[in-house]
């Protein structure tokens, strides 16, 4: 389990997120953060993150491609529970 933090002025997505085969499942969406506001919450796969798989990744790999800087946008296709549909969905980066 990784839990979405970053450096001073660097802004996340606000979710915790384990590695699955498939991408990194999301565990919790943070109350009132930009990816449960973006509708992202338990249960949720990201399989790509600004068109990269997540698949192959290792979990920092996709932490830190979640991360970044503050008010600049994150590009997820996800697939939401008891879907098979993968959904673009774009989240902003907030401190």
């Amino acid at each position: 389990m990784k839990f979405l933090m970053g450096s001073p002025g660097e802004g996340s997505v606000g979710l915790e997120i384990r590695k699955g085969d498939l991408g990194a499942e999301i565990i919790l969406a943070i109350e009132g953060g930009p990816g449960a506001q973006a509708g992202i919450g338990s249960g949720t796969l990201i399989v790509a993150i600004d068109g990269q798989p997540t698949a192959p990744m290792s979990l920092s790999e996709i932490a830190s491609a979640l991360r970044g800087p503050a008010g600049s946008i994150a590009s997820l296709e996800v697939i939401q529970p008891k879907s098979s549909e993968v959904l673009r969905i774009e989240v902003r980066r907030e401190l």
